[in-house]
């Protein structure tokens, strides 16, 4: 979804102590989950986590309209998810925490870049393994 990779840009710009505290503490909350993803509320939590970040009211309330869309989107994708060889699961937590390290570095153009990629990684690999 374009908007998550300009909110990840504008957060790891405008992130605040505490916004970082909720993005460790979104991210440590998935990494408790028996699969390697946690659930999909986990993973919204993540995600609304730096759009909250960013700081901008315009995109927290698209984003906010658009969650029950992303919920239904991700809750099917979440059930393809387990066809996917076991060995490639872990690489969605490894992003995550690739993510919030660029937002905690502040290196805004490469966390736009890795949040494509972390969306795009998921159809790549139903097309290959599917």
């Amino acid at each position: 979804m374009l908007i998550e990779g300009e909110m990840a840009y504008l957060a790891a710009e405008r992130w605040a102590p505490d916004d970082m505290a909720r993005l460790e503490t979104a991210l440590a909350n998935m990494s408790r989950e028996e699969d390697e993803l946690g659930t999909v509320d986990e993973d919204l939590a993540f995600r609304a986590a730096i759009v909250a970040a960013s700081h901008n009211k315009m995109g927290i309330a698209v984003y906010a309209s658009k969650m029950p869309s992303i919920r239904i989107g991700m809750n099917m994708q979440r059930g393809v998810y387990k066809l996917l060889p076991k060995s490639r699961k872990p690489q969605g937590l490894k992003e995550h925490r690739a993510i919030l390290d660029l937002i905690r570095d502040r290196k805004a153009a490469e966390v736009r870049d890795a949040i494509y990629n972390h969306i795009s990684y998921f159809h790549s690999d139903l097309r290959r393994y599917g």
